[in-house]
């Protein structure tokens, strides 16, 4: 995608619609500012009451209308069931990367706002389905560290609880030598660390649904021919972290990351998730083979 905007010069933008809030762009710049001293550890996490099991159901006939082939595309072929249909298909390794790539990669990218696009070096990942008895495939519990040139990073989901780490169902956070920012759509603060403090406490209100400003942003690049402030070469960083994430929990191993050849060193096995195998007629020629 980012080759192809290059070439043809196009105005594209990844949907992590936080980069689009002034709230988030504020706590950013204050973690930037360096107030909270070194900041050596950051945080995101999902524990959401909302996703429950799915049901044990049949494969049946596509519903009527749908060219079931198409909605395939390059994926596996497979009979099809109403519980890999829509939403739900986001638990299952065919089409999508579970909680990590579809709540992770939104949080995560928060944390690189203020911590830069530098590439992680080295990631872990342990979990499993512990919450859900279902037919679902991607880990209902994760925990992931990744190890960053400065820092470390630390992203993990739970599902089936609501009571999350700071009170806060889901969020993010960045802790430095001088105190701690926790951040959500509710708002920011600060903790500082000890007395006497080089800072003050800080607390900041939400600033509402970022995603109509996120789309104005777009709009307006279409126009200006300028690139949005959640462009392909800032998403690929944040979906490569995520991506990477769920390698390591399929894998079982830690992971060594070169980003200049995007590749993952000395693991033939691990490295062949990196790519995917499409079905035949779909194809795409640069795609390495696995």
């Amino acid at each position: 995608m980012i080759t192809a905007a290059r070439e043809n010069r196009r105005v594209a933008q990844m949907g992590t619609q936080r980069r689009s809030s002034a709230m988030y762009r504020e706590a950013a710049d204050y973690v930037k500012s360096g107030q909270l001293g070194k900041v050596s550890s950051v945080r995101a996490w999902a524990y959401l009451d909302w996703i429950n099991p799915l049901g044990k159901l049949p494969d049946a006939a596509p519903p009527a209308g749908v060219d079931y082939d198409l909605w395939l595309g390059p994926a596996p072929r497979r009979p099809f069931n109403p519980n890999r249909w829509h939403f739900n298909f986001r638990w299952f390794w065919d089409y999508a990367g579970g909680l990590m790539t579809d709540w992770g990669v939104h949080l995560i990218d928060v944390l690189l706002m203020a911590m830069g696009n530098d590439p992680v070096k080295s990631v872990a990942s342990l979990g499993g389905k512990f919450a859900l008895d279902d037919p679902s495939e991607t880990p209902d519990t994760q925990i992931a560290v990744y190890e960053f040139p400065t820092y470390t990073l630390v992203w993990e989901h739970k599902v089936g609880v609501g009571v999350g780490l700071n009170g806060r169902p889901w969020g993010m956070s960045f802790t430095g030598s001088q105190g701690t920012l926790i951040i959500n759509d509710s708002g920011w603060q600060v903790l500082i660390e000890k007395r006497p403090a080089a800072i003050e406490p800080v607390q900041k209100p939400g600033g509402g649904d970022p995603r109509p400003a996120h789309v104005r942003n777009f709009l307006d690049c279409v126009k200006s021919r300028r690139q949005p402030v959640q462009h392909l070469e800032s998403g690929h960083v944040v979906s490569t972290v995520a991506h990477l994430g769920n390698i390591a929990f399929r894998s079982g191993q830690r992971l060594h990351w070169d980003a200049a050849t995007e590749s993952i060193v000395g693991n033939p096995e691990a490295n062949r998730l990196v790519s995917v195998k499409y079905r035949q007629p779909w194809s795409l020629p640069y795609l390495r083979p696995v």
